[in-house]
């Protein structure tokens, strides 16, 4: 699917999206287009975080203007039991739509659910090491923007860790901290066009 964005002021675009934000049901509630474009994804709203002072993991959160013009709002969620995913709500030019981010995003792409919800999904808990290779992809796909020393030494310590300790999250925040941030704002500006 096609996804476009209108480029408008920061001011504009807070103006449409604080009535939602402000609502003591978001994320709760949303619009139905909204809710319906990051349905895709199964993901609990236990937790979440829109402000730009805070955030789940070391995910992007709160409003900003990414380098293609586009006012939006990330949003952080996830339950207690699960890995926190990124969502960003933006105004497409007649509405404001919610889009996740694949790139720099870490969540289950077999079961479509944040990792700690796939039994929520029917299916069985696929492990650490599903987890681990989700760092794997996340490394990969920030091969080509990471300094070469940088990649190698994230590269030899996932090794380390997914051999020795799979379960170990110290070194996956670490991970974070160097790739999804810039990875999903490349994911948003390469998927979300200005519309002509």
């Amino acid at each position: 699917m096609e996804r476009y964005f209108k480029p408008i002021s920061m001011e504009q675009f807070e103006e449409m999206i604080n009535p939602i934000i402000e609502d003591d049901e978001f994320p709760h509630e949303m619009p139905e287009v909204m809710e319906n474009d990051i349905s895709h994804l199964y993901f609990n709203f236990e937790n979440y975080e829109y402000s730009e002072y805070d955030s789940l993991d070391t995910y992007p959160c709160g409003p900003r203007t990414l380098p293609n013009g586009m006012p939006c709002l990330f949003v952080n969620a996830g339950g207690d039991w699960e890995q926190a995913i990124c969502f960003i709500i933006y105004f497409d030019g007649a509405e404001l739509r919610g889009y996740i981010p694949t790139k720099g995003n870490v969540w289950n792409r077999n079961a479509k659910c944040a990792f700690g919800s796939e039994g929520e999904m029917g299916g069985e808990y696929t492990g650490q090491e599903t987890l681990c290779q989700a760092y794997e992809r996340l490394l990969q796909e920030a091969k080509s923007w990471l300094p070469e020393d940088t990649f190698t030494k994230i590269a030899k310590e996932l090794q380390v860790q997914k051999n020795v300790q799979p379960d170990h999250f110290s070194f996956y925040a670490m991970l974070d901290l160097f790739i999804s941030e810039k990875a999903i704002i490349e994911d948003i500006v390469e998927n979300i066009k200005e519309r002509a």
